[in-house]
């Protein structure tokens, strides 16, 4: 039992000639020391319970108050920027050149400022968002923003992103890996051997390349691989660049013979 209780509990009735209290007098005085007891136990309680509404749902969270969510990795700086860079380009860098051969220059590079504009804003709602809403996970998001359905829906829609891309990427190894067997060996024309059937070779690069790096429990060491990757797209660019200066260039040799 709380001392409180206890010393209003062992309190001696006086006489009423010595205390000028009656009866009914000392009754309620008991009752409201028994009452102020039990709000300073609960005080503490409240004051938590406030707390809790305060950061969890109704306020806005510090950083120290998302241990629970964000765990410190151990991967470098130049590591992650690989690994980031590599997921916002992607395989789309593939397709700019098409996506320009049939817009037109100009036209290429509105839409494409445009593009930049709008994955900016929407990088800054993600974050808005994160720190309206108190969590640093896209289904906890979802599902604070519109119940269950959110939750599902933010599921879905990263399992689909990531089912695409990985399509796109088995698309490619399908139909231009080939070609590049074929380029690299001097072959004219295909021959017909396992090594330049697409079939055969998305097999062996899905067990024997995706497959392991799907696996690692450290996404660091994708880093590594994100940079392979992202030398790849600057030579790809570079090659492209080169070929359409050097074609430039011809067509100004050519008209500065005859005039």
């Amino acid at each position: 039992m709380d001392p409180m209780e206890l010393r209003n509990v062992n309190i001696e009735p006086d006489d009423e000639s010595s205390s000028g209290e009656s009866a009914p007098d000392s009754y309620i005085g008991i009752r409201n020391s028994e009452k102020a007891a039990m709000s300073s136990q609960f005080a503490n309680e409240d004051t938590e319970s406030q707390k809790f509404l305060t950061n969890g749902f109704l306020g806005k969270k510090k950083l120290a108050d998302y241990a629970d969510e964000h765990h410190p990795g151990t991967t470098s700086f130049g590591m992650s920027s690989f690994n980031l860079s590599n997921a916002i380009m992607g395989s789309g860098i593939l397709g700019l050149s098409y996506a320009m051969a049939n817009t037109g220059i100009i036209l290429f590079i509105i839409m494409l400022l445009a593009v930049a504009i709008l994955s900016l804003y929407s990088v800054h709602l993600l974050l808005k968002t994160a720190k309206e809403g108190g969590s640093l996970i896209y289904e906890k998001l979802g599902e604070k923003a519109f119940g269950w359905p959110g939750k599902i829906g933010a599921f879905v829609s990263i399992t689909m992103q990531n089912i695409g891309a990985m399509s796109s990427y088995l698309f490619i190894i399908k139909y231009e890996l080939p070609e590049v067997i074929r380029a690299f060996m001097g072959l004219e024309e295909n021959t017909g051997e396992w090594y330049l059937n697409g079939n055969y070779l998305i097999i062996f690069v899905s067990v024997g390349i995706i497959l392991p790096l799907s696996l690692l429990k450290n996404l660091g060491y994708l880093g590594y691989t994100s940079g392979f990757s992202l030398t790849c797209m600057v030579f790809f660019v570079s090659v492209v660049i080169y070929k359409k200066i050097s074609f430039f260039l011809q067509i100004f040799i050519i008209l500065k013979l005859f005039f």
